[in-house]
């Protein structure tokens, strides 16, 4: 009588023996719930190729992902991953296409559609975005992060950060990129080596230029073929197209050079310079107008601020030899005076009458009253 006074679930584990103890029947019951779920919606399982080689450690998930692949500790996810793995060994391919062509290449790492689709024997290379290394062959060592990035690159040891970055470098090497579309290059035949780009569109067009060093949005923008260039800051050395051996501090340093041996350090320092060569500007807007004047050395602020072609002059001191615009062969030392200032001559003065009546005119050497003793003296030297 006490068995048939059980309620149902008693008598279903009296007569189950799975079910003697509470925690198995409540296994089995949700075992059941979950296959019955799956039976009655058959949109929630997966139709995609799905497997794993126990012999050579290869998993796949995806149509035709690993479809050929004979090699070892592979793994790919996504429609045509690793599709011809052949074989390659110790592949991580995640997206459509991804590493697609890979026959001999090892300890490569794909992720994204297209990422390293073209290579075949490359290894140690690591491709995160779309398109990523996706012209890559036999390059090696690469790494490229971002959609597009390095995505022409047939060559080793190249580092791109950035949507674009690298895009069209195919065989030069030792570049770093950091920044949309740093490097970007152009002509799909970019060749330049060990460069280093950091900032939106700097090194934007370079295409054969070595040993550049851009840091700053669109610093050297315009460099092709020039080589051994540094620019740090905001368009530095922006047109700078085939010069070399330049060097570029501060925002528009440099801005519309296209000759050598230039260095600017400062706001606009050098700014419009274009063919002048060999001269050196530090401090704020010096020699921000020379054109094409030569062999220049101004330092401190405004220093030889309006020069345009005169050459072979030195000013030292903030607006030292402002007023100089053609003349050469000029030495100014000593703190300048602005144009618009008072300049007027005084008993407080008295060298500037010795300096006139010595034939040295203020407005051709671009000297001001601050200044005449130290002039003074250097011109009777």
């Amino acid at each position: 009588m006490r068995n048939q006074l059980k309620q149902p679930e008693q008598q279903f584990q009296l007569i189950t023996p799975i079910c003697r103890r509470d925690s198995w029947c409540r296994a089995l019951i949700l075992v059941g719930i979950a296959l019955n779920w799956l039976g009655a919606a058959p949109s929630a399982r997966s139709t995609c190729e799905q497997g794993c080689d126990s012999n050579y450690y290869n998993s796949f998930l995806g149509e035709f992902a690993l479809y050929q692949d004979t090699g070892s500790n592979n793994t790919a996810v996504g429609a045509y991953a690793l599709t011809y793995g052949c074989i390659g060994s110790f592949n991580t391919a995640v997206g459509f296409e991804a590493l697609y062509m890979n026959q001999l290449g090892e300890y490569n790492t794909a992720l994204g559609s297209l990422a390293l689709d073209s290579n075949t024997s490359g290894y140690d290379n690591t491709a995160t975005g779309y398109g990523a290394l996706f012209s890559n062959a036999d390059g090696y060592d690469n790494t490229a992060i971002g959609a597009f990035a390095l995505y022409y690159n047939t060559a080793s040891n190249n580092t791109a950060t950035g949507d674009g970055a690298l895009d069209h470098n195919t065989s030069g090497q030792n570049n770093t990129a950091t920044g949309m579309q740093a490097l970007f290059g152009t002509l799909e035949r970019s060749t330049g080596s060990n460069n280093t780009a950091t900032g939106y569109e700097s090194l934007f067009s370079y295409t054969s230029g070595n040993y550049n060093t851009a840091a700053g949005v669109q610093s050297l923008y315009k460099d092709t073929s020039g080589g051994s260039n540094t620019a740090t800051g905001y368009v530095a050395l922006y047109f700078n197209s085939t010069g070399n051996f330049n060097t570029a501090t501060g925002r528009g340093a440099l801005y519309k050079n296209t000759a050598s041996n230039n260095t600017a350090m400062g706001y606009q320092s050098l700014n419009l310079n274009t063919g002048g060569h060999d001269s050196a500007a530090f401090g704020m807007r010096s020699l921000q107008n020379n054109t094409t004047g030569y062999s220049n050395t101004a330092l401190g602020p405004y220093a030889l601020q309006t020069n345009t072609t005169g050459y072979s002059n030195i000013a030292v001191g903030t607006l030292a030899g402002y007023n100089l615009t053609t003349g050469s062969n000029n030495i100014d030392i000593g703190i300048g005076d602005h144009p618009h200032r008072d300049r007027r001559q005084s008993d407080e003065y008295p060298d500037c009458r010795h300096l006139q009546r010595a034939g040295v005119r203020p407005e051709r050497g671009g000297w001001f009253r601050r200044t005449i003793r130290n002039e003074h003296l250097l011109g009777a030297l």
